[in-house]
């Protein structure tokens, strides 16, 4: 069982809980009795969940394997129900590390397919139907191996992929040498229309692409660069921020580390003032490190809109701390967590053998909270989704049938759990501030402010995703409509910021 540490440890957790207390009110366990892993969730736009991973069971809820591992999506109800499930393979080998609901109401992944007999890897994208069932899928590569880590659907209804690529022939050009990052933009059915790498003489490997509001994408990863694209390297890994624009080129780029490796990012994030918060590791106690809590910490970065950093935190204790994503709390701070094998410095309780660990950050990332999650055996939580002000699901991987964690059906599980706050005390609730409205809700094609503390002017909205990130940002009236029929169905988040410098929220449905 060890051994899956190697393939599963950047599996990264993200928990939200309250300040004072949570309640899990169920939690489930899918799989068979062999490994089977989690790599992601999300909610859905009919309020239930996808989940997504690696399987190797072929019993108990797996209802077929075609051997060895394989790739294994999940469709959940409310409930946690399963009302569908593929395991959507071809003759090859595969994996997938990113999915996303379309807006056509379908679903997209991508991660790498290999053959048998030419064991190289590829960049591969599946698309799916509502149902499930496959409408086209498409590889993309060069001779050597194209590993594809995030992806994103663009405005005109293609996608854009990114990961990284050790290629120089088939459909990779520029490759500066080792790996690079590579990004592939495609149209609606998966027809390349460019493809782009960036990196220098080193290692360089993206392992996150968002759509920006601009048209543009932020990408980021880990380089040991410090020629070429890349500049700034602080020694041997640095995280690697660049901005480019919709075809392609650099904008700018930024490093940000020490001297020892700082790599493995989990999560990218746009906030409202454009600027972006980056989750990883370090391992480093200098350069732009202030802090180090010993072995390897949750490293946290905010920085302005052209990359500059705000502020920077470390978190973890004198073991194994690895950075999972991050959400962003309407007090203006952040619900992190984190995979440990501390029992000390920041981390106050363990349950045993690795523990999902969550963190409550203010504005300026100061620690405000912490608390540790699971059973006696290894725990690594993935997502987190924010439901709704008092409600959230975690989701991640699990080989504990005790502490949190019940119904495991052996080895390793996926693990979803409801979560329902208590006791928020003074920010009771998250969608707080001066009133407003919003309408129409649930909405199609637009919304519009309908109710402001200030009669007239502009306001500064942004309109931003359960986990916080920015989507479509500007300025209105009341009354003026915004057009939104671009963006996937699903819940949303409406941020109106006055002249007067008041901010209100409310929840957004767009089906």
């Amino acid at each position: 069982m060890k051994s899956k540490l190697t393939l599963w440890v950047i599996l990264l957790s993200n928990f939200l809980c309250c300040a004072y207390g949570q309640e899990i009110t169920w939690q489930k366990c899918f799989g068979g009795s062999d490994q089977d892993f989690c790599s992601g969730a999300f909610q859905t736009s009919d309020n239930g969940y996808m989940l997504f991973g690696t399987i190797k069971s072929n019993d108990g809820d797996v209802v077929f394997n075609h051997g060895g591992y394989e790739v294994w999506t999940i469709k959940a109800d409310s409930t946690g129900e399963i009302e569908w499930q593929n395991s959507c393979c071809t003759e090859n080998h595969e994996t997938i590390h990113c999915v996303i609901q379309t807006a056509d109401g379908g679903f997209a992944y991508c991660g790498w397919s290999s053959s048998e007999t030419v064991p190289n890897y590829d960049f591969w994208i599946v698309k799916l139907n509502g149902e499930a069932e496959m409408e086209w899928q498409n590889s993309y590569g060069g001779s050597s191996y194209d590993i594809a880590a995030s992806l994103a659907q663009t405005p005109d209804g293609g996608y854009i992929m990114a990961g990284y690529s050790e290629s120089e022939d088939g459909d990779v050009s520029g490759n500066h040498g080792l790996d690079d990052y590579w990004v592939v933009k495609t149209d609606s059915t998966g027809l390349l229309q460019w493809e782009k790498s960036f990196g220098g003489s080193g290692n360089d490997r993206c392992e996150i692409i968002i759509s920006l509001p601009d048209s543009s994408y932020a990408m980021c990863g880990f380089s040991s660069s410090n020629n070429g694209d890349v500049s700034g390297n602080h020694g041997n890994f640095d995280f690697w921020l660049v901005k480019i624009n919709e075809i392609g080129d650099i904008l700018w780029q930024k490093t940000y580390g020490g001297s020892d490796e700082d790599s493995n990012i989990t999560s990218l994030l746009q906030l409202e003032d454009q600027g972006f918060l980056i989750t990883g590791r370090t391992k480093s106690n200098n350069g732009d490190v202030t802090f180090n809590h010993g072995d390897q910490d949750v490293w946290t970065i905010k920085t302005d809109s052209i990359g500059e950093i705000e502020w920077q935190r470390t978190y973890g204790g004198s073991g194994y701390d690895v950075s999972g994503d991050i959400i962003r709390t309407i007090d203006g701070g952040y619900l992190h967590s984190a995979t440990t094998k501390s029992v000390d410095g920041d981390i106050t309780q363990s349950f045993g053998s690795y523990d999902i660990w969550m963190i409550k950050i203010n504005d300026t990332g100061d620690l405000q909270w912490e608390k540790s999650i699971g059973g006696s055996d290894f725990d690594v939580n993935r997502s987190i989704l924010k439901i709704s002000e008092n409600e959230f699901k975690l989701a991640g991987t699990t080989s504990s049938n005790d502490g949190y964690i019940s119904g495991n059906h052996g080895d390793d599980d996926l693990w979803l759990a409801d979560f329902e706050i208590l006791n928020t005390g003074v920010n009771d609730g998250i969608f707080r501030g001066c009133k407003i409205s919003v309408a129409p809700n649930p909405a199609k094609n637009y919304f519009a402010l309908t109710n402001a503390p200030e009669s007239s002017g502009k306001y500064s909205y942004a309109l931003m995703d359960m986990s916080g990130r920015l989507v479509i940002n500007g300025t209105l009236q009341i009354y003026e409509k915004v057009n939104i029929e671009g963006i996937p169905n699903g819940s949303y988040i409406v941020q109106i910021k006055t002249g007067n410098g008041l901010t209100g929220y409310q929840k957004l449905i767009k089906e």
